[in-house]
């Protein structure tokens, strides 16, 4: 059969000589080839259609269906190629039309005879596969075009979550060193901190002096953020109870960060306070009066508390705190004010050697 259909193809190419120069060489092979595979792949198919099929019925039954069916694959095959060839030249067994008829006529009884081939059961599960095969195949057609795109998320997933993880790491392990150090430190002091004692004995000229510059500054700069930050938050807390606001303590915590770290004023802390009272309880009087008893110690208890350190200014300690914690993360937030106030020590130190200059000057 499959001589057959070459033949046909042998015989087209005889009548146009002409067409063999732009054809490559072993053609014949290879197309005898395909029509071979179609066939062949064709009965595979069939015989694989009709078993899942007819997984329930009776063996006999369905090999006696399956070899109908394989049976008019043949003929229709067969006949296609006869109508290709002039009948003085064909090759083998002769298949009529009449014959194509009668077994699609035996075909169709054998369908008939067979109820389970058309069951309910047997028609979901076809149509269930359809729909699951087309759904993977549609999944893997987009993810084969996406792919780049899935392999860089999963890449850029993994890689957030490792960086993530060791920076935790990385600040749990800062944090433990560094507490632990300055546990040491304070155990270790006597009358003076540790530090500042090994630069006292470095310099026995200057040594007193320098250590009562570093105390004075140190104490100055700490105890004026800490007294600001303790007071607005207990403030801020004080008037939003007060007022009966919803949010209390967010506004407390925020209130104390702006106090420590000035870069902006505390009284901004009451905007949520402010937003609930006016839109939330619509009560637009107490929203002014809260804004105005943020804002009112402003006034009176920034420059009470900031007097108390000489010579310098709210917003210089401010961007040493904020500067340390940009630098040096949040063990910054002590080593950045404890920077400014070597700034502080200088600038005493130096005006305190001027002043003993000028006093055992006119004796000299």
């Amino acid at each position: 059969m499959v001589k057959l259909g070459g033949s046909i193809i042998n015989q087209t190419v005889v009548h146009n000589p002409e067409v063999m120069q732009y054809l490559p060489e072993g053609w014949e092979d290879q197309l005898d080839s395909i029509l071979n595979n179609t066939y062949t792949y064709g009965r595979v198919g069939i015989s694989k259609m009709i078993s899942s099929l007819l997984k329930d019925v009776k063996k006999e039954k369905a090999a006696e269906f399956e070899s109908t069916a394989l049976e008019l694959w043949d003929r229709i095959y067969q006949a296609w190629l006869m109508s290709t060839l002039e009948p003085d030249k064909s090759v083998g067994p002769k298949v009529t039309s009449g014959a194509v008829s009668q077994s699609w006529s035996t075909f169709l009884e054998h369908i008939q005879k067979t109820p389970e081939l058309m069951s309910i059961k047997t028609l979901s599960l076809l149509v269930n596969n359809m729909s699951l095969s087309s759904g993977l195949q549609s999944v893997w057609v987009l993810l084969k075009a996406n792919m780049g795109l899935v392999v860089q998320a999963l890449t850029t997933l993994i890689s957030l979550v490792f960086e993530s993880g060791f920076a935790v790491f990385n600040f749990i392990i800062n944090i433990v060193v560094f507490l632990t150090a300055l546990f040491y430190l304070l155990s270790s002091s006597g009358r003076l901190y540790k530090p500042v004692q090994i630069i006292t004995d470095c310099s026995p000229i200057y040594g007193k002096k320098l250590a009562v510059a570093i105390e004075t500054a140190v104490h100055e700069v700490l105890t004026a953020s800490f007294k600001l930050a303790l007071f607005y938050g207990l403030w801020t807390w004080l008037i939003h109870s007060l007022f009966q606001v919803q949010l209390v303590y967010i506004p407390s915590a925020f209130a104390s960060i702006l106090a420590a770290i000035p870069i902006l004023g505390p009284y901004w802390a009451c905007i949520p306070g402010v937003l609930d009272l006016y839109l939330v309880q619509g009560n637009p009087i107490k929203a002014l009066v809260l804004v105005l008893f943020q804002i009112l110690p402003t006034f009176f208890v920034d420059a009470a508390i900031y007097n108390e350190i000489q010579g310098g200014h709210p917003y210089l300690t401010g961007l040493s705190v904020a500067g340390g914690v940009f630098w040096l993360g949040i063990e910054g937030a002590i080593i950045g004010p404890l920077l400014l106030c070597c700034l502080f020590v200088i600038v005493n130190m130096s005006t305190s050697i001027l002043r003993e200059n000028l006093v055992s000057s006119p004796g000299a």
